[in-house]
């Protein structure tokens, strides 16, 4: 009995937790690296004002000098009363990969970090949001980050 309780709660959560999964793609501009990056992001909520947010995000600047980033954020939903529009306080841990290759010399260096920031998201369908971000990367490398993209609900 005990095992079929556990197992309906496991489902129900299983359920609740992925109906509120969205998955989407981000352009962003690294202020430090000076350069546009692409990247994925995902939500999956946790209640009504907390979801948790990993995002990979990769910039250029050109041939030689590349930054990768690893983000996990908490995403505090503020209220809904703001025309349209659900903004959100963004808190997390990142971790950055930077690579400079040239002619001399090739050297990389990786940081971790911490992100706090503002977001909004903007539903144009049932099925799709459009995002905005803007998030200061408090490390040894710090960035502002800037960042527009989407996100498909499952």
């Amino acid at each position: 009995m005990m095992k079929n309780l556990i197992s309906a709660a496991f489902f129900v959560v299983f359920v609740s937790v992925n109906a509120q999964t969205k998955i989407g793609g981000k352009l962003a501009y690294g202020s430090e690296i000076e350069s546009f990056g692409i990247g994925a992001k995902a939500t999956f909520a946790i209640d009504s004002k907390f979801s948790i947010s990993p995002e990979i995000l990769y910039f250029t600047e050109n041939d030689n000098v590349s930054l990768f980033e690893l983000n996990a954020d908490l995403h505090y939903r503020l209220d809904d009363n703001w025309s349209g529009f659900n903004p959100y306080l963004i808190g997390g841990f990142n971790y950055v990969d930077l690579n400079v290759d040239n002619r001399f010399n090739d050297s990389s260096d990786s940081e971790a970090g911490l992100n706090l920031g503002l977001g909004t998201e903007y539903p144009i369908s049932d099925e799709f949001s459009f995002i905005s971000e803007v998030k200061y990367v408090l490390s040894d490398f710090d960035q502002l980050v800037i960042g527009i993209g989407f996100l498909y609900r499952l």
